[in-house]
């Protein structure tokens, strides 16, 4: 990402971000194709308790700004306040490999994530793409959205009514 993009994404940052909560300090990381802008913050309780819709939205819309600006460039950024949504990915590239094996392929029974991003969503897809015996499902609308981890039809049922339900947001807090 070039210097005056930065430049331009730190700007408005701080006029949005920053009219709500004062930024102490923001860090560029890139991370393969894309980058992880990581916002420290004095009050981080009020985008968190939001369950980052705030965060997102603002995202959204520096994003279509820079793009706007810059349309040759077209760097995939996303904002991250304090690690939280990077402990959120390793919690599921932790857990659900474990969950998947130990509750769907031993037990046969069906799991249930609610409260993922569209992103984590897609992360649980690839993590469990991986394994032989199970599918994911994503079923819903806007903020009901969940998704699913059955066993695949050659396995077995799908036993719904014995399904564990995981909430990535109590499992992140309780981390």
């Amino acid at each position: 990402m070039q210097e005056f993009i930065k430049s331009q994404i730190t700007d408005l940052l701080n006029l949005t971000v920053g009219s709500i909560s004062p930024i102490n300090q923001i860090n560029f990381q890139k991370e393969s194709n894309q980058w992880r802008i990581v916002l420290d913050l004095k009050n981080q309780e009020a985008f968190v308790e939001n369950n980052f819709e705030l965060l997102r939205s603002i995202q959204y819309i520096i994003r279509v700004a820079v793009h706007k600006v810059y349309p040759e460039d077209r760097t995939h950024f996303f904002f991250d306040v304090s690690n939280i949504r990077k402990n959120r990915e390793q919690i599921l590239s932790v857990r659900i490999p474990t969950l998947t094996k130990d509750m769907v392929l031993a037990q046969g029974r069906s799991l249930i994530l609610v409260n993922l991003s569209g992103y984590e969503r897609l992360l649980v897809h690839q993590i469990v793409n991986e394994v032989k015996g199970v599918e994911t499902v994503s079923v819903g609308n806007n903020k009901n959205r969940k998704l699913l981890i059955i066993p695949s039809s050659d396995v077995g049922s799908y036993n719904l009514d014995e399904a564990l339900l995981l909430d990535l947001n109590e499992v992140s807090q309780k981390s």
